[in-house]
Formats: structure tokens, sequence, C-alpha cells
């Protein structure tokens, strides 16, 4: 009987671990609900502003003020949604001032990569449509979502790739 009891026990024990332990899928990592907070964005080779300067560390002078504290949320339906943060624009600029539908997101290529607006990423027109963008998929974790975007704003211009970490918004 003991043995019985102590093979049921260790059973019960093992179900437990092996159930515990199950792995979250992308998709379940990507659409949490806290949302994703940008902690770095850079660039290779160094982007150049409209005023000349040349910037590799986006949120120096690429991205306004209000847009560092974003919170960017991948909802399981499908749909990509800025939630602005504590930091808001000034009256006439551009940026968000309440939480937004921006776009669809979907994962491509095997969930290599993500089609999903940029937040920041803004159309070159005022007014204008810019589709989405399909970013490369380089880390996600519970914690952690690292994209990459590499472009060209004219066939003359050179290769960009911005490189953007995100962190579970907490």
């Amino acid at each position: 009987m003991k043995k019985v009891i102590l093979s049921l026990t260790a059973l019960a024990f093992v179900t437990v671990v092996f159930t515990s332990c199950k792995e979250q899928s992308n998709f379940d990592m990507l659409t949490t609900k806290k949302g994703w907070k940008l902690v770095e964005a850079t660039c290779s080779p160094a982007y150049e502003l409209l005023d000349g300067s040349k910037i590799t560390n986006l949120q120096d002078g690429y991205l306004a003020a209000w847009e560092l504290d974003d919170i960017i949320i991948f909802d399981e339906s499908g749909a990509l949604t800025v939630d602005p943060g504590k930091n808001l624009p000034p009256e006439g600029k551009d940026g968000w001032i309440e939480k937004k539908a921006i776009g669809t997101w979907a994962f491509l290529e095997n969930e290599t990569k993500i089609r999903m607006q940029i937040p920041f990423w803004y159309p070159a027109t005022p007014g204008g449509v810019r589709e989405p963008d399909e970013v490369k998929l380089n880390l996600l974790d519970k914690d952690n979502l690292r994209v990459s975007l590499t472009f060209r704003e004219c066939a003359s211009c050179p290769e960009y790739t911005f490189s953007l970490a995100y962190a579970i918004n907490k």
C-alpha cells in the first residue's frame, strides 16, 4: 500500500512539474496584455537628420521626447495599438495623445519576421498612408522583443538598418 501511495505521489509530482514548465509560444509572448516599451533604437550606418547631422542612437534626436515611453500592444486579434504612456506631445505636434489602433500585425516566414507598423516611422508625406513594414524578428522571449528594419529612402540613398529593442511594460 505504501508503494502505491508513493508511486501516485511521484506521478502527481512529475505531472505538475511537466505541465508547469510548458513553454510559451511566440504568439503568446508577443500578445502580452502589458505591451512592449521601446528601450533602445539604433541605426547603422548613422542616419542623417533634416539638419544634416547624423546619429546612430535614434533616441538622441530622431524620436520625439513623447515617443520614448509609448507602449505598443500586439492584440491576439491581429490589431496593433499604441498607448502613449505619460509623456504626451504638445498640442499641434505629431504623436499619440490617447490609445490608438495604428494597423495590424502578423507573423511571416515561420515567425522569423513580423509585418507591423513601427509607431514612430511616419509616412513621408503629411496625411500619407504607410504600409506596414516587414521587420526581422531577432529575439522574442517573455521579457524582450528585438526587431530590425532594413530600408532605403531612395534608390541612391544608403541602406539603413533600424534595430529596435523593446522590454515588457511593467
